[in-house]
């Protein structure tokens, strides 16, 4: 039965490439067996393509709706939350509608960030540790370079800082310079399949070692100048504007990858022994994208995501009701922010925040 299907789709294939109409035409004109064999031609020609599309669609697998897989480097391309109004009556009036108010509450996180942000504030405690990966240690010791075609960490601060073009293009090299562990494995090919992730033992090592941590605080100082930013001090991690904070700032508004990179370089900070430096990062983009709306564009990557690589509940209500103050103040208007208890245990750092203007 194969061989005869295997035979005929042979001579579909070859009397598809013959015209019809003149397989008619030679028809009419032929006699006896000529015509004949014209004829079945034909006929064999006009179901060919039929025949074709069947069996065709009898061997191609059914398709099935894969599962969207979501690269922990890419999570944050889509939006996970917006602000939306919603009118609300407080709970001490009367009733009265003309007292009504509009309240800013924050959409719902899907699952994937509410166990991811919790994990990570508590220190991934479900994590294994995995002795024989080192490859984040050896290349802040200067041992190895970055995978694939890369340079020794010495090399990138020595060669590539202030470099902006290269920074900008290359993709490779920030996963080496800021490695994080990952809840979730990845599912679909990452930027750099070659970057390992960070394994508890190395961030212990690399926290431990006076050298190592220092090449992860020039690798800060490094992406901060590239963001038009300056550390003032290293024990407070004080932030200023660089000289060429507004060609920077201006590049920084509308390259939206780059606030993958700063998630993943305050994820860092905090694994790497230099939670510190985080609360003075966010103040001044706070700041900067509220007070003089010079860094506008980053307000709602920082809202979202920036303030959860807080892993102090504390200091995250305290982010709060510096965006809350600084709106009061520079936006003309009554906002409030309401915190709930549970902060802490929250997937992001806004769930029990709530913004209300009269």
């Amino acid at each position: 039965m194969e061989e005869a299907t295997t035979s005929l789709l042979h001579l579909v294939k070859v009397t598809r490439h013959l015209h019809l109409p003149s397989l008619v035409a030679c028809g009419r004109v032929l006699r006896g067996e000529a015509a004949v064999i014209v004829g079945i031609t034909a006929v064999v020609y006009g179901i060919g393509s039929v025949i074709i599309r069947i069996v065709r669609n009898a061997r191609r697998p059914a398709y099935v709706t894969p599962e969207p897989e979501v690269d922990d480097e890419r999570r944050q391309n889509v939006p996970t939350m917006s602000w939306k109004r919603k009118s609300a009556i407080p709970r001490h009036s009367s009733g009265d509608k003309s007292k009504t108010i509009h309240v800013l509450r924050p959409k719902s996180s899907p699952k994937w960030i509410t166990t991811e942000m919790d994990e990570y504030q508590n220190g991934y405690p479900t994590k294994e540790d995995d002795p024989k990966l080192n490859d984040n240690l050896r290349f802040y010791k200067n041992e190895i370079p970055f995978k694939p075609r890369g340079v020794l960490i010495s090399e990138v601060h020595r060669d590539w800082w202030g470099d902006y073009r290269l920074l900008e293009r290359h993709r490779s090299y920030i996963q080496w310079l800021f490695p994080v562990c990952r809840l979730f494995p990845v599912r679909e090919p990452s930027r750099n399949k070659w970057a390992q992730e960070l394994q508890p033992h190395e961030a212990e090592a690399i926290s431990g070692s006076l050298a190592a941590s220092a090449r992860v605080l020039k690798s800060y100082e490094m992406m901060l100048d590239f963001y038009g930013m300056r550390l003032v001090d290293e024990s407070t991690g004080a932030i200023e504007r660089a000289e060429n904070w507004p060609e920077r700032f201006t590049h920084l508004n509308s390259s939206y990858h780059n606030y993958l990179r700063i998630t993943r370089m305050l994820k860092c900070l905090g694994e790497l022994g230099y939670e510190r430096l985080k609360g003075p990062f966010l103040e001044f983009v706070l700041n900067e994208a509220i007070e003089t709306g010079t860094l506008s564009g980053c307000l709602d990557s920082c809202m979202h995501f920036w303030l959860g690589a807080l892993r102090s509940a504390n200091e995250r209500k305290r982010m709060i009701r510096l965006a809350e103050n600084l709106m009061n103040i520079h936006k003309k208007r009554d906002v409030c922010c309401v915190i709930g208890p549970a902060v802490s245990a929250m997937p992001c750092c806004l769930s029990d925040c709530a913004g209300t203007i009269k």
